[in-house]
């Protein structure tokens, strides 16, 4: 069941960082300055960290849910995979139909793109949003692997199994120490990128959330304490005070909502956008601007209403893939995750650490 309130905070955001790539972004890459929207400036970065951060607080499965690592990753990864893979090949059909101003795309661009590779290795990005999907299956990738390392490794005592806040902090002093080295190890900025890069810090954040607020991870409040302060001091070093603040400010609003102190009023719009949210960020960028390109080439210089539009029609395409495509293919996932968890309870399953 879908947290409400959670849905609501997601259509905030993408609705953050929609109107950033239709402002500021748009004239910046496009070289148009029309209107001054450099108090959108960090609305995409500040959007797209807060979402890494609501990613972290749900990256782990919950404790009384005896899911396979594995079982738990592809539950996680057909979820995003399908409807990307849709939404990738429309961006890519679509400027190879009508074009894109300093975007132009090959099928060797699409292939990598297909496969989620080109990030690694310096190919562009079909949509150039799409990098955050990218980093979203590579944590997902980490922490399976992280609880198959927790499950495996065991002291002379059988039943201890390695905690899961000594892996998280192994994963993030890891990732600081290849920082601090990729100055003097150039190549070492590549294995920077396979840790998570600097965006590991805002997933950091969330998981370390979900540990204070659960009751069971109490007896490791001092562990998640670290990792927390680790990560801020991070996103302080690696961005600026503006990015550290809003980490801050939007955690302990996303506590409040998730302790049910604070409430947003029922809304019926931000509900269905959240649920559009996924799809909508995928479909969103590219076509966008061809759209915003189109009217400000028919009907005058770029304007809010060119944004407004666009996005109108972005959520109609959104609403149509979810409706056809995503939820009937997730349906089909449901099933088939639900037998597969039942046979793994019925075998031996791998405990969550």
């Amino acid at each position: 069941m879908k947290n409400k309130q959670i849905e609501y905070i997601r259509a905030i955001l993408i609705l953050m960082i929609i109107f950033y790539h239709y402002t500021y972004r748009f004239e910046e890459i496009f070289d148009i300055s029309t209107i001054n929207f450099y108090t959108l400036s960090l609305w995409g970065e500040i959007g797209v960290a807060c979402f890494f951060i609501i990613s972290g607080y749900f990256i782990f499965p919950k404790r009384n849910q005896e899911l396979h690592p594995i079982i738990h990753l592809g539950k996680r990864i057909s979820r995003l995979y399908p409807s990307y893979l849709l939404c990738v090949t429309l961006c890519f059909l679509s400027i190879q139909c009508f074009g894109l101003e300093n975007r132009p795309v090959d099928w060797w661009t699409y292939v990598c793109n297909l496969f989620m590779i080109n990030g690694f290795i310096g190919v562009n990005y079909i949509d150039g949003a799409h990098w955050y999907l990218t980093y979203l299956i590579l944590f997902n990738v980490i922490v399976a692997l992280l609880t198959l390392i927790g499950n495996k490794i065991k002291l002379k005592d059988a039943k201890f199994k390695l905690k899961r806040t000594v892996l998280l902090m192994f994963w993030l002093l890891l990732n600081v120490l290849v920082l601090g080295l990729s100055n003097k190890i150039p190549i070492l900025v590549h294995f920077y990128k396979l840790l998570g890069n600097k965006y590991v810090y805002y997933l950091y954040v969330g998981i370390c959330l979900k540990g204070l607020l659960t009751k069971e991870e109490q007896k490791h409040k001092l562990e998640y304490h670290v990792l927390l302060l680790i990560s801020l001091v991070m996103i302080l070093l690696t961005n600026n005070l503006i990015m550290l603040i809003s980490v801050i400010i939007f955690s302990s609003m996303l506590t409040k909502f998730i302790q049910g102190k604070f409430q947003l009023p029922e809304s019926k719009v931000l509900w269905e956008l959240g649920k559009l949210s996924y799809v909508l960020y995928l479909i969103h960028q590219n076509i966008g601007y061809q759209i915003i390109l189109y009217l400000t080439n028919h009907f005058g210089e770029h304007s809010l209403l060119y944004a407004i539009i666009t996005l109108g029609i972005m959520i109609l395409a959104s609403w149509i893939i979810h409706s056809v495509f995503d939820a009937p293919i997730q349906s089909v996932f449901d099933k088939y995750w639900s037998k597969k968890e039942c046979q793994t309870k019925n075998d031996n399953p791998l405990e969550m650490i």
